[in-house]
């Protein structure tokens, strides 16, 4: 799951007890050490709101964002 910890305690509990290695969805490409994944936002919403939320610390002009990710493939 792709989550935000305020801390390294939360991180190490977290990556003992999680299982997945790769984000959730399909390897659309990989070349060498880098892969794309594609996920789907209508199947996994929390994934994408995450996500979504990440991309939006980096980004100073984008005054709303949308949470219904139904329609969005990342």
């Amino acid at each position: 799951m792709f989550q935000v910890y305020n801390g390294g305690v939360c991180l190490g509990v977290h990556a003992r007890k999680c299982d997945r290695r790769h984000p959730p969805g399909r390897k659309a490409n990989q070349r060498g050490a880098h892969t794309i994944w594609e996920v789907d936002g209508a199947i996994d919403k929390l994934y994408c709101q995450n996500l979504s939320l990440f991309g939006k610390s980096f980004i100073d002009d984008v005054k709303t964002l949308f949470f219904d990710r139904n329609n969005c493939m990342f």
